[in-house]
């Protein structure tokens, strides 16, 4: 059985920003992230995170949320990722995140 949902703790250090992500789902329509820290600059830090995917020829829409709450409620709401291709970039993206957590 392939999973498409996996949990990793990114802590990425750039000279502009840190992304302390608590929980991360990445799916096939894109890559959700949820953070506690109320300082992080989230359009900042989604902008980083689409700068660096596409750099990986990777095109995913990135949310960063800062609500336990909004959060699950975005991940119970994603359609199963059975009803979309796969084309490799899920497993791709999760090896790049997990890279970033290092």
């Amino acid at each position: 059985m392939r999973t498409f949902f996996h949990s990793v703790r990114l802590d990425h250090h750039t000279r502009d920003a840190i992304i302390p992500a608590d929980a991360a789902i990445v799916h096939p329509s894109g890559v959700f992230l949820y953070c506690t820290s109320p300082k992080l600059d989230t359009a900042k830090a989604e902008k980083f995170l689409k700068e660096m995917f596409a750099g990986h020829k990777l095109d995913l829409g990135v949310k960063i949320i800062l609500d336990e709450k909004a959060f699950f409620h975005r991940m119970e709401s994603l359609k199963p990722a059975e009803e979309y291709e796969d084309d490799g970039s899920v497993d791709y993206t999760l090896q790049l995140l997990k890279n970033l957590s290092m």
